[in-house]
């Protein structure tokens, strides 16, 4: 870990809340206004923290090839840098969920929930946000619009663990 290298307009600047909203709106995309609240209390917690580690932040499908051995090894790293380690947390859980990974998703979230407990915050709520971000920008697509509910489900949830059980039991 270290401590924030660059300003934290640098590094929220994709991911904070009023630059998301303001593209959702000019996609004639608009959120409930407790979402909006809730994404606005999300940003006030991140702020407050200054914990970075080197980050992939690109983790999809295409970026992730399996060796002879089947290890699996992210390629790609041009959007990489120091950055909040739940983005790539996050990331990883969009592409269980998305594909239907339902039960993987949850051992993988638990895993990384160990991987990082007693680092100092609580990154759970720090995932369910980057989750929750993620959902959102791809609800931007036209035929995606229906992932704008998923998002809107991961914010009201008052944990992820509580919407990834929401989310397995409804097969969304």
């Amino acid at each position: 870990w270290v401590s924030n290298p660059l300003p934290q307009t640098t590094f929220y600047k994709s991911f904070a809340s009023d630059v998301l909203l303001a593209d959702l709106k000019n996609d004639n995309i608009y959120l409930q206004t407790e979402t909006m609240n809730q994404l606005k209390r999300f940003i006030e917690r991140l702020e407050q923290i200054h914990a970075f580690c080197f980050c992939h932040a690109d983790l999809t499908a295409r970026n992730i090839i399996i060796t002879a051995k089947g290890q699996p090894v992210p390629i790609d790293w041009s959007y990489s840098g120091y950055m909040h380690p739940a983005i790539d947390i996050a990331y990883l859980l969009y592409i269980l969920l998305n594909q239907g990974f339902h039960q993987n998703a949850k051992v993988f979230y638990r895993i990384a929930a160990e991987r990082y407990a007693g680092i100092g915050f609580d990154i759970a709520s720090h995932i369910q946000y980057f989750l929750a971000m993620r959902f959102l920008e791809v609800a931007r697509v036209p035929t995606q619009r229906h992932k704008l509910k998923v998002a809107e489900l991961i914010l009201s949830e008052s944990s992820i663990e509580s919407f990834l059980d929401k989310f397995q039991r409804g097969g969304n």
